[in-house]
């Protein structure tokens, strides 16, 4: 009887190896999908608030932040197709909602990235205004239609035009001819 010499045992323990990674990991996915416990691409439930920390992880907040408010979105679609009265301001335009994806630093600039939700149109005009005690800085960019929603152009606010270091207070306004929201989205560290 002939022993398999250790030349051709090498590629028999990387086969054995490497399938018994795949049923493993075969194995979490199964188990992760029908139980959604442990299933990674679904967002965990958290509050509706608006993340704007600028530290290293804020690229998981932003994510998180962002998930907040697409799920805001989403619920106040549903309530607005399950009732047929809208909101109206007193000037008789529709309220929607804000959505705010991003607004921190990038770069040299702060950045805010924001939606409109309940209304597709292209012909609004979005504004982050930053404020602290008196000093206010304000910069609008113009919204464009996305499949579901009113996107605003990205806002880009270089640093230098901040006169002082701090927290400032972040509202996102949207305004239309037909349309109008804002929200706060909360204070951002400069």
């Amino acid at each position: 009887m002939k022993s398999l010499n250790t030349k051709n045992k090498a590629p028999l323990v990387i086969m054995v190896c490497a399938a018994v990674i795949v049923l493993a990991v075969g194995s979490y996915f199964v188990l992760a999908y029908t139980t959604k416990q442990f299933w990674p691409f679904v967002a965990a439930n958290s509050s509706n608030t608006t993340s704007l920390d600028t530290s290293s992880d804020s690229d998981t907040e932003d994510t998180d932040s962002s998930l907040d408010a697409k799920e805001r979105s989403t619920e106040q679609d549903k309530q607005n197709s399950n009732s047929d009265n809208t909101s109206t301001s007193p000037d008789g335009l529709k309220v929607v909602e804000i959505g705010v994806t991003y607004a921190g630093i990038y770069g040299q600039n702060v950045e805010v990235r924001a939606f409109a939700s309940g209304v597709i149109e292209g012909n609004g005009k979005c504004k982050a205004i930053f404020t602290q005690g008196p000093q206010t800085v304000t910069r609008s960019s113009d919204a464009f239609i996305d499949a579901t929603t009113t996107q605003c152009g990205v806002i880009n606010i270089p640093l230098s035009e901040f006169p002082t270091k701090g927290t400032w207070k972040l509202t996102v306004t949207y305004a239309s001819p037909t349309s109008t929201g804002s929200y706060v989205a909360g204070d951002i560290a400069l």
